[in-house]
């Protein structure tokens, strides 16, 4: 119904991996808002929940759980996961949008929005709180508090640029950890000479780190080696799923390629069937348009005397009324039973007319 609305072509909504116009887009979200009976905001923000759960579903979600422990860690890693997709996974360097996130004292997260698509930062809602609960496990509710548009001179015309800027709240206290990260207890100060920074602070400055003694011997605490030590960046897992993802993006550009040429193939396909059937009616004996439920042909193929035997043929095929001569073909004739007027017994008739013909190509004929 949606897509009926929306006036486009049957067969195309099962493309995965293309890119549409806007304004296509625009037409769909038009239509489900009537269909539906909602505003255009409510259906962009069902449709950012919508993305998150199906970019999860088709294998995205390791991604997308390894960006960071925490919603404002996910927000403030957004442009970096838009460009590594866009410039690296589909490589269609399109401009996407841009995000910069603030703590504040309150405890509540600035998120600002900035895009070239004016109109659909609902979607921005949506995606927010559906990554919130389904990758956090929290609650958040959204609130606008500042929307500008402005116009910029670029060589392709103008462009409009909106800016909106989003607070973001922690609805209760569960799994407040996940909303914004713990700031880590001060390393107390002292006149020894050691290092002033906590485990947490080297763990995250230094990923990929061991530790040694002062004779450089690595220390095995609790019996561990140094290949059992946990991977603390997820650059690794981060590399391999971007392999699975282009080749899954190869299979679906393969397979959008061969349904176009099979697309192409059906409609050279139909252009020789009307051009077939074109021909056929050309050969039928003339007489007013109509369907026939059933009817008989017969091409004999000969290859020599070809007048002669058509001579021949002609007479036997006068001698049956049910049987008339339509043309000759090259080396072939061409008679018909049942048209014009219907025949009952029109493949007997027919098979008849060919038994006559058979003694012709007998050697004593």
């Amino acid at each position: 119904m949606v897509r009926e609305r929306s006036g486009f072509e049957a067969g195309k909504e099962n493309i995965v991996n293309h890119y549409y116009k806007d304004s296509d887009t625009y037409l769909l979200v038009d239509s489900v808002s009537v269909i539906t009976k909602m505003n255009r905001e409510q259906v962009w923000e069902l449709y950012g929940g919508f993305l998150i759960e199906y970019t999860m579903e088709m294998g995205w979600d390791e991604l997308v759980r390894s960006m960071s422990p925490n919603l404002k860690g996910f927000l403030d890693n957004l442009d970096s996961l838009h460009y590594f997709i866009d410039h690296v996974v589909y490589k269609a360097n399109l401009r996407g949008p841009s995000f910069r996130c603030e703590e504040n004292q309150d405890g509540t997260i600035t998120l600002h929005y900035y895009t070239g698509r004016p109109g659909l930062y609902p979607i921005v809602k949506g995606v927010i709180r559906e990554v919130a609960r389904r990758v956090f496990e929290i609650d958040v509710s959204l609130s606008i508090t500042g929307r500008t548009q402005r116009s910029v001179q670029m060589n392709i015309g103008e462009r409009i640029e909106e800016h909106v800027i989003f607070q973001i709240k922690l609805e209760g206290n569960a799994n407040a950890d996940n909303f914004i990260a713990k700031v880590p207890a001060a390393v107390p100060e002292s006149s020894e000479n050691y290092l002033r920074m906590s485990s947490l602070d080297f763990a995250t400055a230094l990923p990929y780190h061991f530790i040694m003694d002062e004779e450089c011997k690595l220390l095995l605490l609790y019996g561990m080696r140094l290949t059992a030590m946990p991977l603390h960046d997820a650059t690794r897992d981060i590399i391999l799923l971007n392999q699975q993802r282009l080749s899954d993006v190869e299979v679906n550009l393969q397979l959008e390629a061969n349904n176009e040429q099979l697309e192409t193939m059906a409609r050279d396909l139909e252009k020789e069937r009307e051009k077939t059937d074109a021909l056929l009616k050309d050969f039928r004996p003339r007489s007013p348009s109509r369907q026939y439920e059933e009817a008989s042909v017969m091409f004999s193929d000969i290859v020599v005397m070809l007048n002669d035997l058509f001579t021949r043929f002609d007479r036997i095929v006068g001698f049956n009324d049910k049987v008339s001569k339509v043309e000759t073909v090259g080396d072939c004739y061409m008679t018909v039973a049942g048209i014009p007027d219907p025949v009952a017994e029109h493949a007997e008739a027919l098979c008849h007319t060919a038994l006559g013909m058979q003694p012709l190509f007998e050697p004593s004929a």
